[in-house]
C-alpha cells in the first residue's frame, strides 16, 4: 500500500516504447481481510505486519483489499493498465467498484491510519530477493554508454581471436577484460611455461657438457634475475597485443563485465549493448577440497615465485603438471 518503485521504471520503458502493466494491486492475497495464505512466498514478517493491518480493516468495517486496490489505481496514475484476479462475481464487481468509486471518509481514515501504523516503511514480500532487484532496477535504468554490434568478455586466445576476425568482416567490436590481455596463454600458461622449460633445458645441457666432455665452468642460476626477464618477455607480448586490438579498430575496456539484462553488459557503472555477445572468461583452477589444501599453489602462483623452491610436489598428471614438474 505504498509501493511506487513501477513508477521509478515508467521513463525508462516509454523511452523503448514498452508498455507496462500493474498487476500488484493485493499483493497476490496479502492484502485481504481473511489474512495473508499460508501458501503465500512472503516472509513471516511481512506477513505477520499485512495480517494486523487486516484484523484493523476488519474491526473497522472496511475492506482493506479495496484500500489497496484504490491505492493501486489512483495513486500509480501514470500506469493506465492493471490486472487483477476476477475468480468470482464478488471479486469481479470489488474491483469495478474501486475503479469508478472514490473512497468514504471513513475508508480514508482507515487507510491513513494503516499507512501510518503499518505501512510508515516499504516492505517487499519477495523477501531476500529485495536487494537484487533493487541493485537490477537501478541497472535498468542506467543509460547504455554505446551500443556494439559484437561484444567479447575475455582477451585471451580465443577471445582475441574472434573480436578480431570480427572487426575485419566489419563488425563494431567491444572487448572486455578485468587482467592483462592474452589469457591463461601468454601471461600464466604457455610462453612462460615455455621461458622457464628452456632455461631449464639450457642448464641440463651445460651439466651434461660439463660431466661427459670435460668443460670446466660454474653454471649458477639467479632465479631473480631469470624471473625479471621473463616477466618483461611477457609484457612485450602485452604491449603487442594491445597494438593489434587498437590496430584492428576494437574498443577494448579494462574491467569485470556482467549482465544485467540478456543484450547489455555492465562494467564499473557503464553500460554497454550489443546483439552478440561472446563469453570467453576461460577458468580458474581448482584449488581442491583435501586438508591442507589451503597450504597449496595453484599453477597460476608457480609464475609468482621470487625464489627457486629447493622441492616442490605436483599433484595432477595433466599436461600442466608435467610441464611445471
Amino acid at each position: 500500500m505504498n509501493d511506487t518503485t513501477l513508477l521509478e521504471l515508467m521513463p525508462l520503458l516509454k523511452q523503448r516504447g514498452i508498455g507496462l502493466i500493474n498487476a500488484a494491486a493485493v499483493s497476490m492475497g496479502l492484502l485481504t481481510n481473511r489474512g495473508p495464505p499460508s501458501w503465500h512466498p512472503a516472509g513471516d514478517r511481512v506477513k505477520k505486519i499485512c495480517k494486523k493491518a487486516a484484523e484493523y480493516c476488519d474491526t473497522q468495517n472496511v475492506d482493506i483489499s479495496k484500500l489497496a486496490m484504490h491505492f493501486s489505481l489512483h495513486t500509480n496514475k501514470k500506469i493506465p493498465t492493471c490486472l487483477v484476479s476476477t475468480a468470482s462475481m464478488v471479486n469481479l464487481e470489488k474491483n469495478l467498484k474501486s475503479v469508478h468509486e472514490r473512497l468514504t471518509k471513513k475508508e480514508k481514515e482507515v487507510s491513513a491510519y494503516c499507512m501510518q501504523k503499518f505501512f510508515s516503511k516499504p516492505l517487499s514480500w519477495s523477501g531476500h530477493e529485495v536487494k537484487q532487484f533493487r541493485s537490477d532496477l537501478k541497472a535498468a535504468k542506467a543509460i547504455v554508454k554505446k551500443s556494439y554490434d559484437y561484444i567479447v568478455i575475455g582477451a585471451g586466445s580465443g577471445g582475441i581471436a574472434s573480436a578480431r576476425r570480427a572487426a575485419q568482416h566489419g563488425a563494431d567490436v567491444l572487448l572486455i577484460e578485468q587482467r592483462r590481455v592474452g589469457g591463461t596463454c601468454v601471461n600464466v600458461g604457455c610462453v612462460p611455461k615455455k621461458v622457464m622449460f628452456n632455461l631449464a633445458t639450457y642448464l641440463e645441457d651445460s651439466h651434461d657438457v660439463m660431466h661427459h666432455y670435460g668443460v670446466k665452468a660454474d653454471v649458477s642460476l639467479d632465479f631473480s634475475h631469470f624471473k625479471k626477464a621473463r616477466d618483461n618477455y611477457v609484457l612485450r607480448l602485452n604491449h603487442i597485443y594491445n597494438t593489434n586490438i587498437k590496430a584492428s579498430g576494437i574498443t577494448y575496456v579494462e574491467g569485470m563485465g556482467k549482465f544485467v539484462g540478456p543484450n547489455r553488459i555492465n562494467i564499473d557503472q557503464d553500460h554497454y549493448e550489443a546483439k552478440h555477445i561472446l563469453i570467453a572468461a576461460g577458468g580458474e583452477p581448482e584449488a581442491g577440497s583435501f586438508p591442507g589444501a589451503d597450504l597449496c599453489m595453484n599453477s597460476n602462483d608457480v609464475f609468482d615465485l621470487e625464489t627457486l623452491p629447493e622441492s616442490i610436489s605436483v599433484i595432477g598428471g595433466g599436461y600442466i603438471g608435467i610441464e611445471l614438474a
